[in-house]
């Protein structure tokens, strides 16, 4: 309502107030007082029942996926061998990555044969102290390499998403052919560095300064195919 010595004030007053009122009773009619105990106990029973139903809902999607947790022995071995083959690209693609990296930060140890058994605990506790990469990092990574080499590639293209895929038959994965893609240029681009820079390799006969080059063009390289946009992921359908 507006104030009084609005010009309009009559004709709110007297005509729109009252059609609204009705209206506003006409849409929602005002409860008797012999009526509000039983409206309102029967608003306390929809609200129970709601609740029920919404509880009875997710207990049958909890017992569901409790169904679907509960693997068969050789489910259990497909996603034991599903969990190492991750494992192993984790690992591949670090191993390559450390040593391309130490290379650029120490180029003559590429070119020559290391005189200790490094670790990757040294690696680690080096680079920490000298807040740079240590030359262990080179030497345990390309010793792993030159020893694990086809290894590596038993994690090609491993499908991190398939896991929470299989426990969601709602899901579906999508994108499966362009990580395929990168995953397949991953794998050239490692053969290539590792045919072309190891020791003994086909570029051996190449000065400090070319190698650091060739080992950063093949760090950067990875970097960017692996930080693609073009991911598998999971979507409803």
């Amino acid at each position: 309502m507006p104030p009084e010595d609005h010009p309009d004030y009559n004709s709110f007053a007297n005509t729109r107030y009252p059609n609204y009122v009705k209206e506003l009773e006409a849409k929602y009619p005002p409860v008797c007082a012999e009526c509000i105990p039983r409206v309102k106990q029967r608003l306390k029973q929809v609200n129970y029942d709601a609740k029920v139903a919404t509880l009875g809902h997710m207990l049958a999607r909890s017992e569901k996926t409790s169904a679907r947790v509960e693997l068969k022995p050789m489910e259990l071995l497909k996603w034991c061998f599903w969990g190492l083959r991750g494992a192993v690209w984790w690992w591949g693609n670090a191993l390559f990555l450390v040593w391309h990296l130490s290379s650029i930060f120490h180029p003559a140890a590429s070119a020559a044969e290391s005189a200790v058994n490094p670790s990757w605990i040294r690696c680690v506790l080096g680079s920490f102290s000298k807040s740079e990469v240590d030359v262990a990092c080179h030497d345990v990574s390309y010793r792993q390499a030159s020893q694990y080499f086809p290894w590596t590639l038993l994690g090609f293209w491993w499908l991190y998403r398939q896991l929470g895929v299989e426990m969601h038959p709602e899901k579906k994965l999508v994108g499966g052919r362009e990580y395929l893609n990168i995953e397949i240029a991953v794998a050239v681009i490692r053969t290539v560095a590792w045919l072309l820079l190891r020791q003994g390799g086909l570029i051996r006969g190449l000065d400090e300064e070319t190698r650091l080059h060739a080992h950063a063009l093949f760090f950067f390289t990875g970097l960017m195919v692996r930080s693609s946009p073009a991911k598998c992921r999971s979507v409803r359908f």
